[in-house]
């Protein structure tokens, strides 16, 4: 056989090793990529699909929740059935009784603002009392035609959920012509009111805003071209973006694609293709149908396919040119050494390729691979070390697969973990930069390296953004060798920490334990030494103890409180800030106290500050400038000293506003009021005359003391006789006869009904607790 010249063996090389794998690559791995993406797509969507659901019934469940628990409040059961609209304001009893049942329903308007209006309506009656409207005759309602269709639907105790166009035009305004009003798309809840539970006959109506439900179900959709809709068992649309389709029936032939509790189907419309994912419910059988452009959805994926191809082409062609270049400069060497080498004798030359040319470059390929292989294994077992740590410390099963890797890393019996934590991370994040801390933590691990590689097996792991924790593996344990050397080794990472980063740290130990499976109990044991930085302030290196978790006491700052109030009413700053510096001094003196017991004194003495506040009429924004709520900026707070320094800010604050206002002569009504009211509660007042002394009307007076306190007059003084009440039933021997003496009451009778009101239980029950 002719040998077949170098060059061409070349090109016919380039063309069945480049070309014609590549091509093939190139239209298998476009496929599988429209393949894979289509599935994770359906994935994907079919999860928001989900989650918009567990969503929408969450809302819709607390909806139920509320009229269940409205259905069986006082007012509702013990409601006279009063069919009369005539009747029912000839008495006031009557009145007084529709009036605590609106109040009723209006509970469930204002705890969900999804709910447009709920309506009460009594059997047989020709009034309805409603949130929209109060207490109305029928004729001055919404027609309720509707209602006999939706109460049909109902079988057994639970109530209906009922899709129609809700018409504010009453009934009267629809038969005199004037129907000018809104529709408004609503789901209607529609509940009788069991016989078992109750003697009341009648039904209780939620109206929910269809808008609602619709941004419930597409909260996790957010394109232009595809969104959410939803629909009953009978097939119709009770929610939808087109507001033109709702309350239409599906046409059967989508319906017959809706098989199986969830699944996905894929469907045109002018000429687009959409990918519809469904989940049925056990909601009252309802279906959620999410609708996705799938052009939309592929463009990137379709984009990086054909960009790969381009780049597959031009690969390809600039690798033809380049080889046949090369090929030519190359060979001629070869030829020239073939032609001197058919000069010599001896020689038996092998006419049929160049065989050692493709062994060479093969070999060279598989070195280059060899070298890149490495490189990916090495930056492999990099994450994977990452990941294994960070499961360890946070307690996450680690399976019979990852045992070995973990006790290659760990090969001795004794773990200790210690949580370094900044101080002041709040501003330590806010002026680094995400690449800053991730190096600051790559320098301070190098340090821990360093500092602790005689002796110990050391790895570090980020635990938050500023916070990190470092896990000790140690052969052999002794007690106070260890624990000295490891505090000297933490001061010099301590050290060097303030250096790196320029804020100090605060570092704590867990105790030791023999199993890796603990170390994730030896990271919370850290996490709680870092936690005593409260009491014992920053910098410190704490080791845990379980005494700090054994014996708590309870701590109560009642009569500091008290106290820093009054010095607050009486802008007295410099005793206003001894007392509170008293009380930390007290605090941190104070063994056994819990961290949470501390943060919940000084909630209880922000609310007071707060209720202080609002009863003379302070804006708290306006006032202290807060962008974030005042418990939270004090939950993140490190140390007590930082608690007191920040409520001394919130104090001076108010003060100086309490005392600008009070030397520009600005006169408070309401303010006035509360404090006569605070000298003179216990008395017979007359609150006519009492507006008289102040220089107002009792009307006036009403008012502004019901927009400022949000309560009226008569449960703010009741609320004062009752704090009396429980201070007396504590701190004396007084029966409950001479207590309502004491506090103003005619009789027990009195002071136990309102007693009742104000703490829901009688007094006798609040004194056996306490005790």
């Amino acid at each position: 056989m002719k040998r077949i010249p170098i060059l061409i063996q070349l090109i016919g090389i380039l063309f069945l090793v480049l070309v014609i794998p590549a091509s093939i690559v190139t239209y298998y791995t476009g496929s599988k990529m429209i393949a894979k993406s289509t599935e994770e797509i359906a994935t994907t969507t079919m999860e928001k699909t989900q989650s918009n659901k567990e969503l929408n019934e969450l809302m819709l469940l607390n909806i139920i929740e509320d009229t269940l628990q409205v259905a069986s409040s006082e007012p509702i059961k013990k409601y006279s059935n009063v069919t009369s609209y005539a009747e029912l304001n000839e008495n006031y009893a009557n009145v007084s009784q529709a009036i605590s049942a609106l109040n009723s329903i209006t509970d469930i308007v204002t705890k969900n603002d999804s709910v447009y209006s709920v309506a009460f309506y009594i059997d047989e009656a020709d009034y309805i009392i409603s949130t929209n409207k109060g207490i109305v005759k029928l004729a001055n309602f919404e027609d309720m035609t509707w209602l006999e269709e939706a109460l049909d639907s109902i079988h057994g105790a639970e109530g209906i959920w009922y899709p129609r166009v809700l018409g504010t035009p009453t009934v009267a305004e629809v038969e005199s012509g004037n129907d000018m009003g809104e529709e408004i798309n609503v789901l209607s809840y529609v509940y009788r009111l069991s016989r078992l539970a109750t003697s009341t006959r009648g039904i209780l109506v939620i109206n929910v805003y269809e808008s609602s439900i619709n941004n419930y179900i597409n909260s996790s959709i957010g394109t232009d071209t595809s969104h959410g809709y939803l629909i009953d068992q009978n097939g119709r649309i009770i929610s939808h973006e087109d507001k033109e389709l709702l309350y239409t029936v599906v046409p059967e032939e989508s319906r017959s694609k809706l098989m199986g509790n969830q699944g996905t189907y894929q469907s045109i419309e002018d000429g687009e293709t959409y990918i519809n994912t469904y989940l049925k419910s056990d909601f009252y059988n309802w279906i959620y149908i999410s609708k996705y452009s799938l052009n939309n959805l592929m463009e990137s994926t379709n984009h990086l396919r054909q960009t790969f191809i381009l780049f597959t082409v031009i690969i390809i062609i600039v690798g033809s040119v380049l080889t046949i270049v090369f090929a030519t400069l190359f060979s001629k060497p070869m030829r020239m050494l073939v032609k001197d080498l058919k000069k010599k004798d001896g020689l038996v030359l092998d006419k049929k390729g160049n065989e050692l040319l493709f062994i060479r470059n093969a070999f060279n390929q598989i070195q280059v691979q060899q070298e890149e292989f490495h490189k990916i294994i090495k930056a492999h077992e990099n994450e994977t070390k990452k990941l294994i740590l960070h499961n360890l410390i946070s307690g996450n099963e680690i399976s019979e697969g990852v045992r070995k890797e973990v006790l290659e890393i760990f090969p001795y019996s004794h773990f200790i973990v210690a949580v370094l934590a900044v101080d002041n991370s709040r501003s330590y994040v806010s002026e680094t930069t995400h690449d800053m801390r991730k190096f600051h933590r790559y320098t301070l691990f190098t340090v821990v390296s360093e500092t602790f590689s005689n002796g110990h097996i050391v790895q570090c792991v980020r635990y938050n953004t500023s916070m990190a924790a470092i896990i000790f593996n140690i052969k052999e344990y002794d007690s106070a060798e260890v624990q000295n050397r490891l505090r000297e080794g933490l001061k010099v990472v301590a050290n060097e920490a303030k250096r790196i980063m320029g804020y100090s740290v605060t570092i704590g130990v867990g105790k030791v334990h023999t199993d890796y499976n603990k170390i994730a109990d030896c990271t919370n044991e850290a996490l709680q030494a870092v936690n005593q930085r409260l009491i014992k302030g920053k910098s410190n290196i704490l080791f845990w103890s379980p005494r700090q978790t054994q014996n708590y006491i309870y701590y109560s700052c009642y009569d500091s409180e008290k106290k820093i109030m009054n010095y607050l009413e009486t802008c007295d700053f410099d005793s206003l800030r001894k007392e509170l510096e008293a009380l930390v001094i007290h605090m941190k003196k104070t063994e056994n106290i819990s961290n949470d017991n501390i943060l919940m004194v000084f909630n209880q003495l922000i609310g007071s500050t707060i209720k202080y506040m609002v009863e003379h009429n302070l804006d708290t924004n306006s006032l202290l400038g807060m962008n974030e709520s005042i418990y939270s900026i004090i939950a993140n707070l490190d140390t007590l000293d930082d608690i007191k320094s920040y409520l001394l800010k919130v104090y001076q604050s108010i003060i100086e506003y309490t005392s600008a206002n009070q030397e520009n002569g600005e006169t408070n009504y309401c303010e006035q009021f509360m404090r006569y009211l605070k000298d003179h509660y216990k008395e017979e007042l007359i609150f006519e005359e009492v507006a008289d002394k102040i220089g107002i009307s009792y009307s006036y007076l009403r008012r502004i003391v019901k927009e400022t306190t949000g309560k009226s007059i008569l449960d703010n003084m009741n609320s004062m006789r009752i704090e009396e009440v429980k201070r007396l039933l504590l701190h004396t021997n007084l029966s409950i006869v001479e207590i309502a003496e004491e506090v103003g009451y005619h009789n027990a009778q009195s002071l136990c009904r309102f007693f009742k009101k104000f703490e829901g239980i009688n007094p006798t029950e609040f004194k056996s607790i306490k005790q």
